[in-house]
């Protein structure tokens, strides 16, 4: 069955029962426990999708906890850092505020 997505991108796709958003998110959360974590053109790469769809698929699934992303490293004037998105290991942690 074919269904219409909208995210808050704007961005609207009809899409296959496998872009469902509890589909994408097992399968994302699968290859990121198996291959470690990916940019988001890594993901699109994998799916067959446009970087722009892999992008709000995977902002989807951070909203809902099964992923984080990874801003850091190091860059130069000028040059974006790339964003790795990893599972989030962290649902469901309760901090004790001790260390």
């Amino acid at each position: 069955m074919i269904r219409q997505r909208t995210f808050p991108s704007g961005l609207v796709v009809l899409h296959s029962p496998r872009y469902t958003a509890t589909a994408f998110s097992n399968r994302l959360c699968a290859y990121l426990i198996t291959e470690g974590p990916k940019t988001t053109i890594e993901i699109a790469e994998k799916e067959g999708i446009a970087v722009a769809l892999a992008k709000d698929l995977v902002g989807d699934v951070e909203k809902e906890g099964g992923t984080c992303r990874d801003e850091g490293g190091s860059a130069g004037v000028g040059v974006s850092i790339e964003v790795r998105w990893w599972v989030n290991v962290f649902v469901g942690y309760v901090w004790d505020g001790q260390d």
